[in-house]
């Protein structure tokens, strides 16, 4: 494998994760998703782990797999999931669409991050899209101080960015505490 733009931590792999990584996929016909159905981070896409040098570094298994089947990743490109941009008016919404879990190498592509993101503003109409940590927090059912994450305890910025309403009382109740001494 050249060390050419593929990302540092691809570099990683080795032949033996190569034989793993191809032996757990179920390959289906070229034209469906080939589902990964091993670890995946909570936007939905499949990924592996390995240690290097006592770190724990996260390879996606749709950049493993392009890379596998079609070479390097070309610098400053992305890989899209095609299967997913042609099934927008269809597709589920973030944690629960298929198409983040593929690796069939005949759905994926590389483009520029500006295309990328053109095609994620197309998908969202306009509505800012959650994040990771928004996500984490509904599953767990609290923020990181522990009060609920409930409708009624969130604050909703013009950003699209939500937050804790306790949480933030707090915050301001300090900072105004500061200013009046």
């Amino acid at each position: 494998m050249a060390a050419g733009n593929i990302k540092r931590y691809e570099m990683l792999v080795n032949e033996y994760d190569i034989a793993d990584f191809l032996d757990r996929i179920e390959k289906q016909d070229a034209d469906e998703c080939w589902i990964w159905n091993g670890t995946k981070v909570a936007e939905g896409y499949g990924v592996i782990q390995r240690r290097k040098s006592g770190k724990t570094v996260t390879i996606f298994t749709h950049r493993l797999s392009y890379f596998i089947h079609k070479g390097e990743i070309p610098q400053d490109l992305v890989i899209d999931h095609y299967c997913h941009t042609l099934a927008l008016d269809t597709c589920l919404i973030k944690t629960e669409c298929k198409h983040r879990a593929c690796i069939n190498p005949d759905h994926l592509r590389a483009i520029t991050v500006q295309e990328n993101l053109r095609i994620k503003r197309a998908n969202r109409n306009a509505v800012p899209p959650l994040s990771t940590y928004q996500f984490r927090r509904e599953k767990r059912g609290t923020c990181r101080k522990g009060h609920d994450w409930v409708e009624e305890n969130m604050v909703t910025r013009k950003s699209g960015r939500v937050e804790c309403a306790t949480c933030r009382k707090i915050h301001n109740a300090k900072s105004n505490a500061k200013v009046g001494a």
